[in-house]
């Protein structure tokens, strides 16, 4: 369906808050009693929002916030992505219909799509892209006023107001908003792709970026069972046979491109839908020897495999090795000897020193979905930007 936009709201957010974005997918989870999945997506693609925040700083800027809401809280708005924009590069003279600018790239601007050059609230112009590059964008039709070099052009969201708006009076006359919109889908859309090429291990894709340190990698380790009770006495029933692990993490973002990267990824897998890799991040295993690149067996501490770690089925998990000169390489553990030794299913490639030990990870590699139907980020600058993410491990999954 296409969507037409009512009205703009242009009033620059205030980025002593930081700008939230978010990407939906509607995605749904069955288990039966051995905690096997079945998965469903409804959406082909994923419902955008923006929350900001707007300080008016003086009385005409309130009374620009307030009639707006007043006349067009139900209709659709037309809201500048404002931590994606791009500046013209050259005057976008009236009659052009041509945009000269510094990239498009990693910002959401859609062929079939508005995008808006703004001043101020009451001068911009608005126009619909009928194509682009990575330098340029090209309107549908020509400009009705000159442009200066510099200025900034931003990528339109299509959206609602979430019900009931409400603003607050801080001081007499000046108001603060805190607004969020919600994207309405518009098939004129051609939607913009995050460019993403995930590594991959025996066909699925691999998430890689690192967690933030900064914050904890949470583990919450669930294995549902019922408590029965009996005369005072208390048992646990289960059908379940493996505990299912969730890891949560912060991941920090320093540009666009690592961003475009992690929502890339996101939307591949769409939400919960996908299943990947996810190495643990920790020192799982330890190798106590040095060994050659030809090796497939290895000394390690004893971690006693058959009395905790994944129960008697640790042949057949999966391994990530990171070796000291930062290269990754993964194998399946074919067999454990003893305690303090393991197989895997071919040669390492990387030969290991002593010297070098203390500066190797071996991390469990689990098969895991995300855990969360939406990714949110908080854009802290314009380029800098932190979201949590949550992944769950499946139980039974065929790889």
């Amino acid at each position: 369906m296409s969507v037409t936009i009512n009205d703009y709201l242009l009033l620059s957010p205030d980025w002593g808050f930081s700008i939230t974005q978010k990407r939906i997918w509607k995605t749904g989870v069955q288990t039966n009693i051995q905690e096997g999945e079945k998965r469903s997506a409804l959406f082909t693609w994923p419902r955008r929002t923006l929350k900001f925040n707007v300080q008016c700083m003086s009385i005409p800027e309130t009374n620009y916030v307030r009639r707006k809401l007043y006349k067009n809280l139900h209709n659709v708005w037309g809201i500048p992505l404002w931590p994606e924009w791009t500046a013209l590069t050259a005057e976008a003279p009236i009659g052009q219909a041509v945009l000269n600018v510094g990239s498009t790239e990693n910002r959401n601007f859609e062929v079939g799509g508005k995008c808006i050059i703004v001043v101020d609230e009451s001068n911009y112009e608005a126009g619909t892209i009928l194509s682009m590059t990575s330098t340029s964008i090209t309107l549908d039709s020509n400009l009705a006023a000159t442009w200066d070099s510099g200025l900034y052009v931003y990528p339109i969201l299509k959206s609602k107001l979430v019900v009931n708006q409400s603003g607050k009076s801080e001081v007499s006359g000046l108001d603060n908003f805190d607004f969020e919109f919600i994207e309405v889908p518009d098939t004129d859309l051609t939607h913009f792709l995050f460019d993403v090429t995930p590594d991959t291990y025996l066909g699925h894709n691999i998430f890689t970026k690192k967690p933030n340190w900064i914050g904890s990698l949470d583990y919450e380790y669930r294995h549902n069972y019922q408590a029965l009770e009996f005369l005072g006495a208390r048992y646990a029933n289960t059908n379940v046979v493996e505990t299912n692990i969730t890891i949560s993490a912060d991941f920090l973002n320093f540009d666009d491109d690592e961003l475009s990267d992690l929502l890339g990824f996101f939307d591949i897998s769409k939400g919960r839908w996908n299943a990947f890799w996810l190495p643990s991040f920790n020192d799982d295993v330890q190798i106590t020897s040095a060994f050659a690149d030809t090796v497939t067996t290895f000394d390690i501490k004893d971690v006693k495999w058959s009395s905790y770690w994944n129960g008697m089925d640790v042949v057949g998990q999966y391994l990530r090795f990171r070796f000291p000169d930062g290269s990754i390489t993964y194998r399946n553990i074919t067999d454990a000897p003893s305690s303090t030794e393991l197989t895997i299913d071919s040669a390492i490639g990387t030969a290991v020193t002593s010297n070098e030990l203390p500066f190797l990870q071996v991390s469990f590699l689990f098969f895991v979905r995300f855990d969360i139907d939406e990714i949110e980020v908080n854009r802290i600058t314009d380029t800098t930007s932190d979201c949590k993410l949550k992944f769950s491990t499946i139980y039974g999954a065929t790889i």
